[in-house]
Parts: structure tokens; sequence; C-alpha cells
């Protein structure tokens, strides 16, 4: 603890290699043989402003940089556990933002990265929805807009939008 300097921080390294791979760094809660396993939080303190949290894979030179994956467990008899991206409120301000933005390259030949916004399939029902939409506006304001659009190109044509119901083979096409 410190009352007029900065807090101690704790640092956690897996092991370092020359020619090999680098120690693995692993953090998992305890297993149950008959009840939940436990959960684990990361999180920064309360404060005037709060600290951030990063979770990013490490700059590479030559080869690929690491995946970061998010992902829930699968359920035998159970249903498969939600991911929920929320973000604060700002009581007397604005509340924040969600950014989703692939990856961008300075290659001639190469593309930037994909977004994939896909639902869930079910091999003997109906795939999951997908909804999107603005919250609904208080009192006074109005709600928010939507705008769906390419981006600009200089030599090149923009891209295309395409909005389109799948084929069905043995029953009626949506509309």
């Amino acid at each position: 603890n410190s009352v007029t300097d900065h807090g101690g921080s704790v640092h956690i390294l897996g092991g370092q290699a020359n020619s090999a791979l680098g120690g693995n760094l692993s953090i998992i809660s305890g297993k149950s043989n008959f009840s939940s396993s436990g959960n684990v939080m990361v999180g920064s303190a309360d404060g005037i402003s709060s600290g951030d949290i990063m979770i990013v894979s490490g700059n590479v030179s030559d080869g690929n940089s690491g995946h970061a994956f998010l992902s829930t467990g699968h359920s035998s008899n159970g249903s498969g556990g939600n991911i929920s991206l929320l973000v604060g409120s700002g009581i007397n301000k604005d509340g924040g933002n969600i950014q989703l933005r692939s990856g961008m390259t300075n290659g001639s030949e190469n593309t930037g990265g994909s977004i994939v916004i896909e639902s869930g399939t079910s091999s003997m029902s109906s795939s999951g929805n997908v909804h999107i939409k603005t919250a609904n506006a208080g009192n006074d304001g109005v709600s928010g807009s939507m705008l769906l659009s390419t981006g600009t190109a200089k030599n090149g044509t923009t891209g295309n939008i395409s909005i389109a119901t799948g084929p069905s083979l043995n029953g009626s096409s949506g509309s």
C-alpha cells in the first residue's frame, strides 16, 4: 500500500527461451466433481479513474502474431455459456463505445482482415438469430442512427453491399 506514491506492481512471467518455445502461463480456477468450478476474475480496482485491462499477444517480426481467444466451454446436457461485452454507463457523461476493428495491412497484394458475425448453427433445429439495433431513446432524445456503408477507394472500386436470404432445399426461402 502507498499513501502518497504509486502502489507496487505485480509481474507474472513465463520462462524465457532462446531457441525453443517460451514458457506458458495458465490461470485456472478449481475443479469440482459435484458442483460448479470456481470463477476467474480479472479486473482493475475502483478509483478516480479505473485502470485499463489489456489482453494482447506479442509483436513479431517474421512470423504470425499469436491469437487471442475468448470462448466459453461446451456442455453435453446443458446450454453453452454466454459471452457478454458490456460497456460501463456514464451517469452524467456519454456511455462508452464498443469498437470492432480487424487488422490492417500495408502489403500491395494483401487485404485487411475481415469481420464475421454469424449466429450458431443447429444440426437438427433452427440456427440462432442476429439482431442489430439501436436502443430506445429517452423522453427528450432521438434513438441512435444506423449506418451501413462501404469504405472509400482511391483507384479501385468500392465494395458492394448485399442483403440476401439463404436458399432452402425443401422449404421456402425467407423474405
